[in-house]
């Protein structure tokens, strides 16, 4: 687990070998321990592709967030997926 955004474990990255997505956790429902950072995940949940807003794009940014394909308007593509179950492991 990487470290991103909110610090209060509300969303983690999950960076799997070779590429990465940004986790979020279905209805709020659990959180993830902030010093969860370094343990191995396994998650359960569902895979999405969407296109961000350009002013959510901003904010991602400002917490760390980097976009490799990063469209001319500011928008921006995102793979996620929202967990309904993660299994950590240190």
């Amino acid at each position: 687990m990487h470290q991103k955004g909110l610090l209060d474990g509300a969303q983690r990255v999950a960076r799997p070998v070779g590429g990465g997505c940004r986790v979020t956790f279905k209805d709020y429902g659990f959180f993830i321990p902030t010093d969860s950072v370094g343990a191995h995940a396994r998650v359960q949940g569902t895979v999405a592709v969407a296109t961000l807003p350009a002013e959510y794009v901003s904010h991602l940014e400002s917490e760390g967030a980097h976009f490799a394909r990063k469209n001319a308007d500011g928008t921006a593509p995102e793979v996620r997926l929202v967990a309904t179950g993660v299994e950590l492991r240190k």
